[in-house]
């Protein structure tokens, strides 16, 4: 090892010596020893190893804010293929970095329940970006092109880290939810460190989208930033003004952050500024106890100032932190004066190990280079690589501790050229012009040649496709695409086109060429404005000189002169390369290009060279000791030329020998250097050119001169001139007056004038917008000594009648004329087309006559308001004695005082004394008629704004020494008669106007208004005294103040306000909720105008507070600081809210009584009752019983219920007994886990086609006026049942359809919309009823299921059936339905039929293409319906009312059955009646609604009676007949109904149900006719029930757990759903003990439970017999039994023997048969019974 190690040292030494010789030439151009060294020798190569990170393992970053600015994706490859140059391994792409300019595919996600969409996050980004430090470019990376990126990078060596900067610099992610996550101050920073986890959420919603995608893409570190918290907010600097409780909270945030990177299998950065800030006291970044934070690489860039005291580099690396240098000395920043403005060199001071703060971290793992964007319209993407592609390479040199003289300056193939622009040599796709041209435009007829720079073939398009014609070999196609590598384009027509070529190998690499089609042939017309005695001038090309006049004359001169112009030279780049002289340039599209480069043919495809001065010349290389010396020869050599879309490469192959003397061979390549020649051993571009010289032309100057006002036209050439011409000399315009004024005196400006005279050559009078009013006018006047302010302008018609004083709307100095509010407000003036114009507050310009007048108001500043400023029109005194020399008469004076309310209550002054008030006070004279208050103006401040004013009168005692004294107000008297005269709802009535911040609360002086919302704003007497009370809020500011007050039973917030007080003002730290009840301690603070605000518990103080919280029993029970102590928040629980659930579709009553018993108490009177919040249903109100109605409608069906709030008034108590004028409740009607809905809430689909049959409402049965049982919290009702349907015994209303046929098979849709999880649809059954089908939609998860059901039943029509229960495998959700009715054609008994009959099929749509459905237009009607949902036929879900539904999982099986050889025949379905639906939602408490059932309501589960018995059945009936202990599935085969079991006289179900308590509740309904039923415990005294609708009652279990309905009456009896608790276990029929259930069903039917003896008839024989057929067998059994059978039972099925038989006949027949699969065996069981129903022993046969 030791002699290794000496050998290669010496060899080091060796290779030391050799370097200090070579020339300095040698060390900038390289090494190249490959190829003639042996192994030894390679060692001479090796670099020595510092105590850092190896070479392959330390990170070389540049890092690029593309976030701030947009850099292409093209650009960003460019940027690669720098990096690989310089030996670069890693590139940061801020993407998010105030702006964010990168979004996937989709950015669509959740957060804290809201859902943003994908359109609105792009358009919100976008909206975003422009506004980023004034980008005013919305631009971003598509997935598809960051995925180029990346897939660039990989192919080049280099990782690509993305930044997503949080949550700092989050500019765009803050606008996609409108800034409501800001922290304060900030508009750039998430509020992570607020103890709300709102801000914290939504940011880390987005990041883990960025994280996953990157991931996905083999990325393996992300940096989220972390730098700069709030930088922009004032005051302190970012981390400073956190408290260290909230620097806990971001550093949890980040922490967060960086353990998903880390879960992601990626390593996390950060700048180093969010880590452990405060660098004599760092935080613990740990506080989470999240320890992924030490796996974050520290990027350190900057070791703070003095007000930002970060934590040194070596503070953070103690933490076990990698460091990376990322010294802010060396950054490049767009706008800013920095470093690298004068070069590179700088780079030459950048040392890995010397980090920011003069600190040395000797084991750094990485250094950055960091370009960044903070101004980024300071420079274009092609300055900034112009400026930075050499400093770049320096910086990398630094990186692996090299000079920064060894970097190579040559453009780097696919880099950037010298002038920034992009270097497409090599492989990148773009369209190129292919004759060297660069003009994107072309003259119609005219057309050039695209290709694309790397020669690969693509498909081109155009768009427009209309504008050009697109080429390739012989084919054309003007409106489609075409493939190769080059294309003719010919223009077609006038307009602009982009053309686009796609690469077929890589469809994201596309390049887009933008054509500008000009069409010289094309009229053209342009517009010249001036003015009488103005002249213009325009140019045009052309030869044009002549004589021009325009029609019509003497409107507008024109002269027309023209000027000689030499030809133009340009420059056209060679692409095809022949022998000659050219000029030769280092740049593309050089214009100017000056050296010239001689071609003389060589032969063989080689050239020689001459320069300018005719010398030849060629790139020469010579061998020098382990490296090539390349120089330029003279003399005449042959050189290879080679041209590839336009860029030239020159070169010569040279020989020569090593010092070992082995041959070796080098390229050298020709390269220019100003103007002069050179050589290099890299491949260099040039660019050659043609000169071409434009013909001599000349250069035409049109003139234009306006002669008089009026419009003319004139052509010249191909453009037509469209002239108008205006009013001549503005100077000569006669100047508007407008008059100064307040009410009815004259007021003076500074210039002692009363009126402003306005010239049309101020500002921009003279244009159509005009010029705002109020900066043409004096911002101040005075009148006497009263300073006025100026107010607003009016436009008053002098000869309009009205009621003032003046008898007109003039405004005149008579007493009490006041025309404040006459004429209309102006906000601006012009002088335009002639006259003079105001722009009024109509939104329209009106000219000024000769009868207008223009007023500008003056306003006094009265100074009486601290929180908003306070004008008034009219002029009055202080009352509070201060010095005043105004006239007032102290024997007649009127007041008006003014008190501020903030929401709190507390008032500004403290109370209406005149002790307190009289400064508040202005003194008016008595006018003997009465006088109004004038005007009084109210504007709002930067710290308050006014939501109400009201007013109430009262007296008031003064006294002054004399008219010009001053005046003391001495007391005042108040009447109890507050009134609202202006409040901020949107209304129009009131006694004021708001317009941008100003309230304007006005009653004319002389003729006031007396009544309504005005009487409080009037003087009636001498001495009267009016307040105006001012409603203001608090602004909310980074430093104010919040109180919140929340409902415990739904932790909302039902009230909220803000206190402006002064920075660094938060509550008392004691603030607390003292022992007694809603009192609270240290509650007080001051606020900005120093008022000490008292914050309350006590809720009916404050007006704006909803009344049922005001008006109801509350208590405060808990009082919270946060915020840093800026926001208190209190909690209540409140006694005023009332649940009541509706089961029906139906109204609902409520009384008093109902509400709360203290409405009906001895003593209380109610007087009105009012009720709000109704969206879902409408309600009716009974005023003399104060009773109201609610009656539900449609959109009652798709929400959780309906949150009303009732108001009381009279003479009322509260909840707790407090006696009070109005009283609230909160008022909710949920709906019940089912609700049975009327036809009334279905309604024909309005988009259905006209000529469908109709459904007609038939209401000649339909509940009018009645209401449903109120169902408040009374433990003894139940839900699903209710009086006012029990006399029900036929059709409750229902929408019917009649006269369906083979040409008119589909009816038109019935529609609605519900919220719910199940549906059942109820209607009619008989022998011509139609099929219907439900189409049902999932809104959430757009999938559709259909479910068809053939209704028909061969017995009499059965009304109110429920035809299925259909369960929506989406759960609770929002769902779409429509009904259909189909007609179903007529069905001949079966009998005949085989299997053979349908053939080949596989699915319902095989079945109605084979021809043997009775109309085949219906299925055609179905298909088209369905696909309008995305479905098929085979979707459907077929069911048949009378009949198995066991086919349901095989359609086809359902529609053959349908041809059985056992099936009767149907008439044809034409007719349908819809009465009602059924829609259930989840019973389960862990949804908000069923938390308000009764708890016997709560967590039930619906169980159909079928699901129930599951496997036996006791007796039922069946549309063939009766059956007894039988399956389920044999009872649907025999044709029982769906969904229910019927029930005749003496039959019955059981089951047995464990922890469901000794009673449950089943559905029941009479069929056909009234009936009796009983349960095991009524067996004695059955219950009668005459509806036949659907209804829950209770059924009680007997002693052996049994539960058993039985029919006891003389109809028939429907049994359906069964509710039972969630955690109920059910036992079927047939695992009962048969000794209990004989004994509960024998309860139940009042019948001994003793068991009979079996029958044994005289005689009962049967035998089978099978007849062989070509496919099946045909089985035929003959049973014979003796005349004491009164009937038989096979497999279940009742057979009754013939009544008609001889009496001397002992023995009777009874026969059937069946066919089976000719392989198919079948067991017959056969039980006889006697006339009392006691069966004999079983028999049994097989067939």
């Amino acid at each position: 090892m030791k002699k290794n190690l000496t050998r290669i040292l010496s060899l080091l030494l060796v290779l030391v010596l050799m370097v200090g010789v070579l020339p300095v030439s040698a060390l900038a151009d390289g090494w190249d020893l490959t190829g003639e060294l042996d192994t030894e020798q390679l060692l001479e190569r090796a670099e020595p190893v510092e105590m850092q990170a190896s070479a392959s393992d330390f990170s070389k970053i540049l890092h690029l804010d593309c976030g701030r600015k947009y850099f292409t994706k093209d650009w960003i490859i460019a940027l690669l293929y720098e990096m690989q140059a310089a030996g670069y391994n890693q590139l940061q792409l801020a993407f998010g970095n105030d702006g964010l300019r990168f979004l996937l595919n989709d950015m669509s996600f959740t957060a804290n329940g809201k859902s943003y969409s994908h359109d609105t996050v792009v358009s919100k980004v976008e909206a975003g970006n422009r506004a980023q430090n004034s980008s005013n470019d919305s631009s971003w990376l598509t997935e598809a092109e960051m995925d180029a990126i990346i897939a660039k990078a990989t192919e080049l060596g280099i990782e690509i880290v993305p930044l997503l900067n949080l949550p700092g610099h989050a500019n765009a992610l803050l606008d996609i939810a409108d800034d409501t996550y800001n922290a304060t101050g900030s508009n750039n920073t998430l509020n992570v460190v607020s103890a709300d986890d709102s801000a914290r959420n939504f940011g880390m919603a987005i990041f883990k989208k960025y994280v996953d995608y990157f991931h996905s893409k083999g990325c393996n570190y992300f940096n989220f930033g972390a730098d700069e918290y709030a930088n922009d907010a004032s005051g302190l600097f970012s981390f400073s003004r956190l408290t260290e409780q909230e620097y806990a909270r971001f550093a949890s945030f980040i922490n967060s952050l960086a353990a998903y990177i880390v879960s992601n299998g990626m390593t996390p950065r950060a700048f180093n500024d969010g880590l452990y800030y405060n660098k004599s006291n760092p935080w613990d970044m740990n506080t989470s106890k999240n320890t992924s934070i030490k796996s974050i690489q520290c990027c350190y860039w900057s070791s703070g100032w003095g007000s930002y005291p970060v934590a040194t580099a070596s503070q953070i690396a103690s933490k076990s932190h990698s460091m990376i240098n990322t010294h802010g000395d060396f950054y490049y920043v767009l706008g800013k004066s920095d470093n690298f403005d004068s070069g590179y060199s700088y780079a030459s001071g950048f040392n890995n190990t010397a980090f920011a703060g003069k600190e040395t971290i000797s084991n750094p793992v990485g250094s950055m280079f960091c370009i960044w964007c903070d101004y980024p319209n300071a420079e274009t993407e092609t300055l900034v690589a112009q400026k930075t592609r050499l400093v770049l390479r320096a910086m990398a040199a630094r990186m692996d501790n090299k000079s920064i003289d060894t970097i190579n300056t040559a453009v780097v193939e696919n880099g950037f050229n010298e002038d920034g622009t992009l270097n497409n040599a090599g492989t990148e796709f773009k369209i190129v012009d292919c004759d060297g041209g660069s003009t994107p435009t072309l003259e119609v007829g005219k057309a050039l040649t695209l290709c694309i720079a790397n020669g690969v073939s693509a498909e081109w398009s155009a768009s427009p496709a209309d504008i050009v014609q697109i080429e390739v070999s012989d084919s054309a196609n003007a409106n489609g695409s075409v493939s190769g590598s080059s294309v003719k384009v010919t223009a077609l027509q006038a307009g602009n086109v982009t053309i686009t070529a796609t690469n077929p190998a890589d469809p994201t690499q596309t390049a887009n060429f933008t054509l500008t089609v000009s069409d010289p042939d094309a009229p053209r017309t342009e517009t010249v404005t001036l003015t009488v005695g103005q002249e213009v001038t325009r140019t045009q090309d052309g030869d044009l000189r002549g004589t021009y006049t325009p029609d019509p004359a003497g409107v507008a001169s024109v002269n027309v002169t023209a000027e000689p112009v030499a030809g133009e030279t340009t420059y056209a780049p060679v692409t095809s390369l022949t022998a000659g002289t050219f000029y030769v340039s280092t740049k593309a599209n050089d214009n100017t290009p000056t050296v010239t480069l001689t071609l003389e043919d060589a032969g063989n495809g080689q050239y020689y060279l001459k320069d300018s001065s005719g010398q030849y010349i060629y790139p020469s290389a010579t061998r020098n000791v382990g490296y090539w010396d390349y120089t330029l020869g003279t003399g005449k050599k042959a050189v290879d030329v080679a041209v590839n879309n336009g860029k030239v490469t020159i070169s010569r192959q040279c020989s020569d020998t090593t010092i070992l003397g082995k041959p070796v061979t080098t390229t050298a390549y020709l390269t220019l250097n100003g103007a002069r020649f050179g050589a290099i051993g890299n491949s260099t571009n040039l660019y050659l050119y043609t000169e071409k010289t434009q013909p001599a032309g000349w250069k035409p100057t049109i003139t234009f001169k306006g002669l008089a006002v009026g419009n003319t036209t004139v052509k010249i050439g191909d453009v037509t001139y469209n002239i108008t011409v205006t009013e001549k000399n503005l100077e000569t315009v006669t100047p508007l007056s407008v008059e100064y004024w307040i009410t009815n005196a004259r007021t003076t400006g500074s210039d002692g004038k009363t009126s402003a005279s306005i010239a049309a050559t101020t500002g921009t009078v003279a244009s159509a917008a005009g010029h705002d009013a109020a900066d043409l006018l004096p911002k101040t006047t005075k009148k006497e000594e009263r300073d006025l302010d100026y107010w607003h302008s009016r436009l008053l018609d002098k000869t309009q009648k009205n009621g003032s004083t003046s008898g007109t709307a003039e405004q005149t100095e008579q007493n009490g004329d006041d025309e404040t509010n006459s004429g209309v407000a102006f906000t601006k003036i012009r002088y335009f087309d002639g006259v003079w114009s105001v722009f009024t507050a109509n939104n329209e310009w009106v000219t000024v006559e000769s009868n207008h007048q223009l007023v500008a108001y003056y306003a006094e500043h009265i100074k009486v308001t601290d929180e908003v400023d306070s004008h008034a029109s009219d002029w009055g005194k202080l009352g509070d004695g201060s010095p005043s020399t105004a006239y007032l008469d102290p024997r007649y004076v009127n007041t008006l005082s003014f008190q501020v309310v903030y929401e709190d209550s507390t008032t500004n002054p403290v109370d209406t004394t005149a002790a307190n008030l009289r400064s508040k006070t202005i003194c008016y004279g008595y006018w003997e008629n009465g006088r109004g208050i004038g005007s009084v103006i109210l504007d709002e401040t930067e710290n308050f704004e006014i939501y109400k004013v009201t007013a109430q009168t009262g007296s008031m005692t003064g006294s002054s020494s004399g008219n010009n004294q001053p005046y003391t107000i001495s007391s005042f008297s108040w009447e109890k008669n507050e009134e609202s005269v202006w409040e901020n709802n949107g209304e129009a009535d009131w006694a004021g106007t708001y317009n941008n911040g100003q309230v304007v609360v006005y009653n004319n002086a002389r003729n006031p208004k007396r009544s309504g919302v005005y009487q409080n704003l009037h003087w009636s007497t001498n001495k009267e005294a009016i307040l105006l009370r001012i409603y203001v809020r608090a602004k909310v500011t980074e430093d104010s103040l919040t109180v919140r007050y929340v409902d415990n039973a739904n932790n909302e917030e039902f009230y909220h306000y803000s206190i402006a007080v002064a920075s660094n003002t938060t509550f008392d730290p004691d603030f607390a909720l003292s022992g007694n009840q809603n009192q609270l301690i240290h509650n007080t603070v001051k606020n900005i105008k120093g008022i000490t605000q008292t914050v309350t518990a006590d809720l009916g103080n404050l007006t704006e507070i909803a009344a049922q919280y005001r008006h109801s029993k509350y208590k405060c029970t808990n009082a919270v600081l946060s915020d840093g102590n800026k926001t208190v928040t209190l909690y209540y629980t409140f006694t005023n809210i009332v649940n009541f659930v509706i089961d029906f579709g139906l109204p609902i009553t409520i009384t008093p009584a109902d509400v709360s018993e203290t409405l009906t108490q001895h003593g209380v009177t109610l007087e009105s009752i009012t009720v709000t919040g109704v969206n879902d249903g409408t309600v009716t109100i009974e005023k003399n019983s104060k009773t109201f109605t609610y009656t539900p409608n449609a959109n009652f069906l798709k929400h959780d219920g309906e949150k009303l709030t009732v108001t009381y008034t009279g003479s009322l108590l509260t909840e707790d007994g407090k006696k009070n004028s109005a009283v609230s409740y909160q008022v909710y009607i949920f709906p019940a886990s089912n609700v049975l809905y009327e036809e009334n809430f279905l309604t024909p689909y309005a988009k259905d086609p006209a000529n469908l049959p109709a459904w007609t409402s038939d209401t000649s049965s339909q509940l009018t006026g009645q209401s449903q049982s109120m169902h408040k919290n009374d433990t003894s009702v139940r839900y699903g049942y209710d009086d006012v349907y029990q006399s029900i015994t036929g059709r409750n209303g229902a929408w019917t359809i009649q006269g369906l046929n083979a040409e008119n098979n589909v009816s038109q849709a019935l529609y609605t919309e519900f919220y719910g999880n199940a549906l059942d649809v109820i209607g009619s059954c008989g022998r011509n009823t139609a099929q219907v089908m439900f189409l049902i939609y999932n809104q959430t998860t757009k999938q559709a299921k259909s479910v068809l059901i053939d209704t028909r039943y061969n017995g009499t029509t059965l009304e109110q059936v429920p035809y299925s229960h259909i369960e929506l495998p989406g759960g609770d959700a929002h769902y779409n339905v429509m009904i259909r009715a189909y007609y179903a054609p007529a069905i001949a008994a079966s009998n005949t039929n085989t299997a053979t009959t349908f053939g080949a099929v596989s699915g319902i749509s095989d079945f109605a293409l084979s021809g043997n459905y009775a109309d085949q237009a219906v299925w055609d009607q179905m298909a088209r319906d369905l696909a309008s949902f995305g479905l098929t036929l085979d979707d459907v879900e077929f069911i048949r009312f009378a009949d198995t539904p066991a086919a349901q999982t095989d359609a086809l099986a359902v529609y053959a059955d349908l041809y059985s050889v056992n099936e009767d025949g149907r008439e044809a379905g034409t007719e349908l009646a819809i009465d009602a639906f059924r829609v259930y939602r989840s019973a389960s408490t862990i949804h908000t609604v069923p938390k308000n059932y009764l708890e016997s309501e709560q967590n039930i589960e619906y169980w159909n009676i079928l699901d129930l018995v599951d496997g036996k059945i006791v007796k039922a009936y069946t549309e063939n007949g009766t059956v007894e202990n039988v399956t389920v599935e044999a009872y649907e085969a025999n044709g029982g109904p769906l969904d229910e079991i019927y029930l005749e006289n003496g039959q019955s179900v059981a089951f047995k149900v464990e922890n469901a308590g000794a009673t449950i509740q089943v559905s029941l309904r009479a069929v056909q006719g009234a009936t009796n039923w009983a349960d095991t415990t009524t067996g004695g005294t059955p219950t009668r029930i005459s509806t036949n609708t659907e209804m829950y009652y209770t059924i009680t279990k007997d002693s052996s757990g049994n539960f058993v309905i039985a029919n006891r009456g003389d109809a028939l009896l429907a049994v359906g759903n069964v509710k039972l608790p969630s955690n109920a276990k059910t036992t079927s029929t047939s695992e009962i003990d048969e000794d209990a259930l004989r004994a509960s069903v024998c309860a139940a039917l009042g019948l001994s439970a003793e068991q009979p003896q079996a029958f044994q008839p005289k005689t009962f024989t049967a035998r089978a017999t099978t007849l062989p057929m070509l496919r099946n067998k045909r089985v035929s059994v003959l049973i014979t039994i003796s005349n004491d059978v009164s009937y038989v039972t096979v497999n279940g099925v009742k057979y009754t023997p013939s009544r008609y038989y001889a009496s001397w006949q002992k023995t009777r027949l009874i026969q059937f048969g069946e066919t089976l699969g000719k392989y198919e065996s079948k067991t017959y069981t056969i039980i006889a019974y006697d006339a009392n129903g006691v069966a004999s022993a079983p028999i049994t046969v097989n067939g």
